[in-house]
């Protein structure tokens, strides 16, 4: 409901949150006369410091009301601008919990050493139409920053706040579209007695993660959803690498991360769990890997082409597919630009 209403103000006061889902502002498919609108995010963050990849550590059950905020930031180390952002996350991050991870640029990119094909491919695949939209047709550019999969901000400029600090803390506060009460989740990694680059994670997650349907505002218009589709992603991440050679003074670069893994799962009494074997890569200074785990989650609402999503005590008008598609087009004009 609270993302439905801030939809309201885009379109009627001009009141900004920049609003997206992870593919675009709004996924929409549509099939034998029936319309499919996707909503998406990420949950859960749950971390574990292995140092060179020889530490074995686990989280033990983690409940879901203390998971973090994650907090993908899209970077690079000519990037000026990218301080005052990422400043921003710091100091929030002191009052509120966050897990960060940090994209470096790999495509067509020549100054930043820190960028992945992996992490490129998959910053795309989830945002780049939406920061298309935002940027005026760019897939990828830093500063951009994604808080739990939801809500994108492009640039340093304000949106609807004062200052940045105020856009960003109104995107946080907004945490999850996905009711997480009643889940636990738990991280492990058991380094090799062999190799210090090898080991094998194991995670848990429930329970039954997928009966957790999204509440928004298509609920009086829409079937109701099937079972929400989530993926496990393991974020290898390099707490702090220094390189001095970065253009924007920066030096020390935080949250990087190095690989991106996603991993199968299987089912056991309502949960969901799984382990993998990991090769880490090569680390660049220190001894500070960390392992975060992630779940990108999906949920589907279907509705026939020609329902209404009006009515007589609510704002939003007609949700045929034209005026689903103004509302979102007209919610993604409020983008402002770098």
């Amino acid at each position: 409901m609270k993302r439905a209403l801030i939809l309201v103000f885009l379109i009627f006061f001009s009141s900004t949150v920049c609003a997206s889902s992870l593919e675009s502002p709004v996924a929409e498919r549509v099939y034998s006369g029936t319309q499919e609108i996707e909503m998406s995010g990420m949950i859960g963050g749950i971390a574990i410091d292995i140092g060179a990849g020889n530490i074995s550590n686990s989280t033990g059950q983690i409940e879901s009301s203390s998971w973090p905020n994650i907090v993908e930031v899209y970077t690079a180390t000519w990037c000026a601008n990218c301080i005052d952002s990422e400043h921003v996350v710091d100091v929030l991050s002191q009052s509120t919990q966050v897990e960060r991870l940090h994209y470096h640029r790999e495509y067509s990119e020549s100054q930043d050493p820190f960028g992945t094909e992996v992490g490129d491919d998959r910053w795309i695949e989830r945002y780049g139409p939406t920061s298309v939209i935002s940027t005026d047709g760019l897939e990828r550019t830093p500063p951009s920053i994604v808080f739990n999969g939801e809500w994108m901000h492009t640039g340093t400029q304000t949106k609807g706040g004062v200052s940045l600090a105020d856009d960003y803390t109104q995107s946080l506060s907004m945490g999850s579209s996905l009711p997480l009460d009643g889940l636990s989740s738990s991280l492990e990694w058991v380094a090799s007695s062999s190799n210090n680059s090898e080991g094998t994670v194991s995670w848990t997650i429930g329970p039954n993660l997928e009966s957790k349907h999204v509440d928004d505002y298509w609920e009086k218009c829409a079937m109701f959803p099937g079972a929400t589709e989530y993926t496990p992603v393991l974020f290898v991440v390099e707490n702090v690498a220094r390189y001095e050679q970065g253009t924007n003074g920066l030096e020390n670069y935080s949250h990087v991360i190095r690989d991106i893994h996603r991993l199968e799962s299987s089912f056991t009494n309502d949960n969901s769990n799984g382990s993998a074997s990991v090769t880490l890569p090569t680390i660049w200074d220190g001894a500070d890997f960390r392992l975060v785990m992630a779940f990108e989650w999906s949920t589907i609402f279907a509705m026939e082409a020609d329902a209404s999503c009006g009515s007589e005590e609510g704002f939003l008008p007609s949700a045929g597919l034209f005026s689903i598609t103004l509302v979102f087009l007209i919610a993604s004009l409020f983008y402002r630009r770098k």
